[in-house]
């Protein structure tokens, strides 16, 4: 009569936390064994570590014991949290006639954390099952291997040490691969003209992405002048570190602030040809087909063909990259928004930037 006995142990591999289930059987008594492994889960974690245990164990349950792995962590947690997430532990256990279960660590937000649950003593010949516990609700996993993401991202591409200042003074190196991208806006109507800066830098599986906001006090009256003019000056700006995934055509970016490492922003960039106009194009009236926007035209309107990135995120309590942000190799593009002319379609609105990135003239003071 044969008889099999499965193990569940978990291994580190670059930077994965991989946990299998190794199936040893006999045919018989006397046959030779035979053994089976199989990964069921592979948790990303951070090149540095922090202060959210990524990928360790931290809870463990079986026969009347509840084991507090890690107590130092688990004591960060808000003791409710904790609770639930044994007591759900537990029933992951017991749901599956199994009599033991581990959770491990996936991702911190403040006192409450998102954990992998992990049969650990299957019976019988079936695989160990593994779930997610996130946001306190159980979601079981039936594809293998699963894989988890990194949640909590604080590494860095490994360059030159990064700061983030606030001041639109952050550092980038050259060497990384770069993709720059702007938004401008400006115009006669009231209010500042105001221009967003993106950076791109990517080394190998690691980004970093610069975001600055500055403005410009439009002179009086701003008609008489090309526009934009006056000095900018800085009123925000962030650095935000983490990993890019490639996925056909385009590049997954997870990000995070250093003052924030648990809070991930995911960010889609579609690689894409874009028709661009030259860095000293101007935009000139045209009559406008929709009501309440303006039109404008490029003068010249030549055009090259340019390798772009289309960024969006679908985070919407985040407040980036809600509309597409577009970005070019070096010295990169920018979308030019002239007295509320952006109601049509923003590919069209597009110029190279200057090299040394200074500001070129949008609109001409003698444009009428």
């Amino acid at each position: 009569m044969g008889f099999s006995q499965t193990f569940v142990h978990q291994r580190t591999e670059a930077s994965f936390v991989i946990i299998e289930a190794e199936v040893r059987a006999k045919a018989s008594c006397d046959g030779s064994p035979t053994t089976n492994v199989t990964v069921l889960a592979k948790i990303e974690r951070p090149s540095v570590p922090t202060a959210c245990p990524i990928g360790e164990l931290a809870l463990r349950v079986g026969p009347d014991i509840e084991d507090r792995v890690m107590p130092a962590f688990l004591d960060t947690l808000a003791r409710d949290r904790v609770a639930e997430a044994a007591r759900a532990l537990r029933r992951f256990a017991d749901a599956a006639n199994e009599s033991a279960a581990e959770a491990f660590v996936v991702k911190c937000t403040g006192t409450s954390a998102d954990w992998l649950f992990v049969q650990t003593v299957p019976r019988g010949e079936g695989r160990p099952q593994v779930a997610l516990f996130v946001n306190n609700e159980l979601r079981l996993e039936p594809t293998r291997p699963l894989v988890v993401p990194l949640a909590a991202v604080a590494a860095t591409i490994p360059t030159a040490p990064p700061r983030t200042t606030g001041d639109c003074t952050e550092p980038i190196d050259p060497s990384a691969t770069r993709w720059i991208g702007r938004a401008l806006s400006t115009g006669v109507m009231p209010g500042p003209s105001r221009l967003e800066t993106y950076v791109l830098a990517r080394a190998q599986d690691r980004a970093t992405v610069i975001m600055q906001s500055t403005s410009a006090t439009n002179p009086t009256p701003p008609a008489a002048y090309d526009l934009p003019t006056g000095a900018w000056r800085c009123d925000r700006s962030t650095t935000l570190t983490g990993t890019v995934v490639e996925r056909n055509k385009e590049l997954v970016l997870r990000l995070a602030e250093a003052s924030s490492p648990t809070v991930v922003h995911e960010v889609i960039c579609t690689r894409r040809r874009l028709a661009v106009v030259g860095a000293d194009a101007v935009r000139v009236p045209i009559a406008s087909r929709m009501e309440g926007c303006n039109a404008h035209r490029w003068v010249p309107a030549g055009t090259t063909t340019r390798n772009a990135l289309s960024c969006v995120s679908h985070d919407t309590t985040w407040g980036h990259f809600q509309n597409e942000v577009f970005l070019g190799d070096a010295p990169g593009i920018e979308h030019v928004t002239l007295d509320n002319d952006d109601c049509g379609d923003p590919t069209s609105a597009l110029r190279a930037l200057r090299k040394g990135n200074g500001v070129a003239t949008v609109r001409k003071a003698s444009t009428k």
